[in-house]
């Protein structure tokens, strides 16, 4: 579904350039989910960042559905918008909305009727556990319950890659542990692929592969 061959990417720092990603191969696929591991300063963030269609300077070929990514601002806001979701480390929400208008938004931008969106954004919320909480605005919610609705708004238009950066870090035990059951269960039940940047070990072992960053390079790709 995603394969991405070569990518190098690299930026000036003073009269130095340093390498961030140094040849980088590999590939997902559809229903998988893949853990990028490494630390910090390894590329992880980086690597994100080029396969979400956020950072179009890197070298080296990308396929997305068979297709060549797009390395234009415009195909490429294109394909965030109907292809892939997002999962951020501090939710992202916006907070004058309801769990609801956020989950609602990605459909919004993809031009659903207002009925359909909020159909759809209803019965997200249900299936992560949150119909009572539709009305509530993030800052009523715990910090598990704002990742859930974030998760939401990611599969609500069954997207065909999500990118989630670190999704677990600002979460307690408890919490954590429900994001990445639930993460697992929709990657599977939507057939969409999730490549998870992460430090957790726990959300590591529940992922089908792990890959492993070091100094910008695949130091271990292996089974979790």
């Amino acid at each position: 579904m995603l394969r991405f061959d070569n990518i190098c990417k690299s930026y000036r720092a003073g009269k130095q350039t340093v390498a961030v990603l140094k040849g980088v191969t590999g590939q997902l696929a559809m229903a998988e989910m893949v853990a990028l591991c490494g630390p910090s300063g390894s590329g992880k963030s980086t690597l994100l960042q080029i396969l979400g269609a956020l950072d179009l300077r890197y070298q080296g070929e990308i396929q997305f559905s068979g297709q060549a990514f797009p390395r234009t601002v415009h195909k490429a806001t294109l394909l965030r918008r109907q292809q892939l979701g997002f999962v951020f480390q501090r939710f992202n929400l916006v907070p004058v909305l309801t769990a609801e208008e956020n989950v609602m938004l990605p459909l919004q931008l993809r031009g659903w009727p207002l009925n359909k969106q909020q159909q759809a954004a209803r019965d997200m919320l249900a299936q992560v556990g949150l119909a009572p909480q539709l009305r509530q605005k993030p800052a009523e919610l715990s910090g598990g319950q704002q990742q859930r609705v974030a998760i939401a708004r990611a599969m609500v238009s069954r997207p065909a890659l999500v990118i989630a950066d670190e999704p677990t870090a600002s979460l307690d035990t408890g919490s954590a542990t429900q994001i990445i059951s639930l993460l697992r269960e929709l990657c599977h039940q939507h057939r969409s692929a999730v490549l998870v940047a992460t430090h957790d070990p726990r959300m590591a072992a529940s992922c089908d592969r792990i890959i492993q960053l070091q100094d910008g390079c695949i130091a271990a790709e292996n089974a979790a």
